[in-house]
C-alpha cells in the first residue's frame, strides 16, 4: 500500500513537471486558495467556530462578519501570516531547529506576548489522557533530542518524506511544547517540510479531525505512524489532483 501511494504520488509530480513552467496567476490563485482552506479547516480543528464565509471574509476584505470573538478573527489572521512565513522559509531552504519553531509559535499566537514564542510553563495534554506530554522541565530537551534525530532519519534516507513527517509530527504532537498553538504549529511544520521537498502544502479537513487524532494517537501510543502516514500520502494525492485539474484547465 505505501509502495503504491508513493508511486502514484511520483506519477502526479511528473504530471504537473510536465506543465512547467506554470503561470504566475495560477501558482498564485493555487497558493492564494490553499490558505483560506487551510486556515479555515485548521482553525475548525482547534476549534474555532468561524464558518468558511466568515473566514472568505477576513483574509479576503479583512471584514469581521457574524460576530464572532476577537480572538476567533486574530487566530484565523495570524495563522495567515504563518503559511506564508512557513512557505518563504522553505523556499529559502531554511533548517528545521529549535528557534525556527518558536519563531512560527510566535506568529500564530502573536497576540498572546506572555506565550508567543515560548515554551509552555504548566503541564498540558493531549486529547487522549493516555497519552503524557512532556513535563515542563524537559520539554527543551525532548525537542532538542526529537529534532536531531528527524535531521538523522532524512539524512538517512531510509524512509520517504511521508515516513519522516509523520513521525516527526507525532513526537511534537506528544512533546506538546507550547502552552498553546500546537496543532497549528505541527500542521504548518508538516506543509514546511513538504513545499521544503518538493510537494504540494495540504490540508487536514475538520471532517477528518477524529482520524488524524486517532493517527497520532496511534503513533504515539503504539509506536506505529502508518495510519498518519497513510493521510498524509492520501492528502497529498487530493491535492495533486486538484492542481492538476487546475493547470489543465
Amino acid at each position: 500500500m505505501l509502495a503504491s501511494k508513493l508511486d502514484q504520488i511520483e506519477a502526479n509530480q511528473q504530471a504537473i513537471a510536465c506543465h512547467l513552467p506554470i503561470s504566475q496567476p495560477v501558482t498564485d490563485q493555487a497558493w492564494q486558495d490553499f490558505v483560506l482552506n487551510f486556515v479555515y479547516h485548521s482553525c475548525h480543528v482547534d476549534g474555532n467556530p468561524l464558518t468558511f464565509v466568515e473566514t472568505q471574509a477576513l483574509l479576503q476584505e479583512r471584514a469581521t462578519l457574524g460576530g464572532k470573538r476577537l480572538k476567533d478573527y486574530v487566530e484565523a489572521v495570524n495563522l495567515e501570516a504563518a503559511c506564508y512565513y512557513i512557505r518563504d522559509l522553505a523556499l529559502d531552504s531554511q533548517i528545521v531547529d529549535q528557534n525556527l519553531i518558536k519563531k512560527i509559535h510566535s506568529i500564530v499566537r502573536r497576540d498572546e506576548i506572555a506565550i508567543a514564542g515560548q515554551y509552555k510553563t504548566a503541564d498540558n495534554q493531549l486529547i487522549s489522557p493516555d497519552i503524557l506530554t512532556a513535563e515542563v522541565w524537559e520539554t527543551p530537551m525532548r525537542m532538542d533530542q526529537v529534532i536531531q534525530k528527524y535531521h538523522n532519519i532524512k539524512l538517512s534516507q531510509d524512509q520517504s518524506i511521508f515516513e519522516v513527517i509523520a513521525w516527526f509530527h507525532a513526537h511534537l504532537e506528544k512533546i506538546h511544547p507550547f502552552q498553546d498553538g500546537n496543532g497549528h504549529v505541527g500542521r504548518l511544520l508538516i506543509n514546511f517540510d513538504l513545499i521544503q521537498n518538493g510537494y504540494l502544502p495540504i490540508i487536514i479537513h475538520d471532517q477528518e479531525a477524529s482520524a488524524y487524532y486517532a493517527a497520532i494517537d496511534q503513533a504515539n501510543d503504539q509506536d506505529d505512524c502508518q495510519a498518519l502516514i497513510d493521510l498524509l500520502m492520501d492528502k497529498q494525492l487530493a491535492a495533486q489532483a486538484s492542481f492538476i485539474k487546475r493547470i489543465r484547465n
